[in-house]
């Protein structure tokens, strides 16, 4: 099974990408589905994924599950400084 999934591509990064967040939330944990020793729920809080051919970040929450992306090539990632990025 592994090997098809690998082997099957979507023509264009945005195409793969939804393939790849489809995946991801097949094995997603809900709140409630599992609750730990100390009481709390463990659920998945974000998923991402980084396109290395367009220097792409993207990423959800479980808080907000729309899609969210930045483009690494838009920042001076040679700083010092700490980057944060407002999410749109």
């Amino acid at each position: 099974m592994a090997k098809i999934a690998r082997d099957l591509t979507e023509e264009g990064e945005a195409a793969n990408v939804t393939r790849l967040f489809r995946t991801l939330e097949g094995c997603s944990m809900c709140k409630g589905a599992g609750k730990m020793g100390d009481g709390r729920y463990e659920y998945t809080m974000f998923s991402d994924c980084y396109s290395a051919a367009s220097r792409t970040y993207y990423w959800c929450t479980y808080e907000e599950p729309a899609r969210q992306s930045v483009c690494m090539d838009d920042y001076d990632l040679d700083g010092a400084e700490l980057l944060r990025v407002a999410a749109a």
